[in-house]
């Protein structure tokens, strides 16, 4: 990225995977005008990381993307 002059800050941040603290995760970096987020998800069933994944889109997507 540095090649291109894209600036970044690498962050890293633990959330609980519940739709709370994913609400409060998400709404946090819309305030911190915040372009990019990368998540790495890990759930004990294919139920749980889907639903994790509806919960990311929802909030990252619906509610406080652009």
């Amino acid at each position: 990225m540095r090649n291109y002059h894209v600036d970044f800050k690498v962050e890293k941040h633990d959330v609980r995977p519940t739709i709370d603290q994913i609400d409060a995760y998400f709404r946090t970096m819309h305030e911190k005008h915040c372009q990019l987020v990368v998540c790495v998800m890990s759930g004990r069933n294919e139920d749980d990381l889907k639903q994790l994944k509806a919960d990311i889109k929802d909030c990252a997507t619906m509610k406080y993307g652009k």
